[in-house]
């Protein structure tokens, strides 16, 4: 896995790897901080039968409202079907590694997702 330093934001934004997992990820975070259910079923309807799809949606729906969506800080490993990211809860300012992993093919379904709590970066707003 190649490490990438993407500290750096683009108009304001973190500018994801574009790869099948940069592009899934970017798409999911979208509908992650909208917090809304027809777009987490919409979301998981590319990959996924519509019973998993809403099952899916009813999970990360629950997460959604738990953290208040996130703020992306910085990609700390990606390939082309993971992605590891450290984000910042917008609810309570918590740090996390948020990880993503898709599948190889297309249409690159979401085969993992990881959260675990992480430390405050040195370059983070006190």
């Amino acid at each position: 896995m190649a490490l990438l330093l993407c500290g750096a934001a683009f108009a304001g934004e973190l500018k994801l790897p574009d790869s099948p997992v940069g592009k899934r990820f970017a798409k999911f975070v979208e509908v992650f901080n909208a917090g809304e259910r027809a777009g987490f079923v919409a979301f998981h309807k590319e990959t996924a039968s519509d019973a998993e799809a809403s099952q899916r949606a009813d999970q990360d729906v629950g997460a959604a409202k738990q953290t208040g969506g996130l703020k992306l800080h910085s990609v700390t490993k990606s390939d082309e079907t993971y992605i590891s990211v450290l984000a910042q809860t917008k609810s309570s300012g918590e740090w996390i590694q948020f990880e993503f992993e898709v599948a190889k093919e297309a249409p690159h379904d979401v085969t993992n997702i990881g959260v675990r709590p992480a430390s405050a970066p040195k370059d983070a707003a006190k």
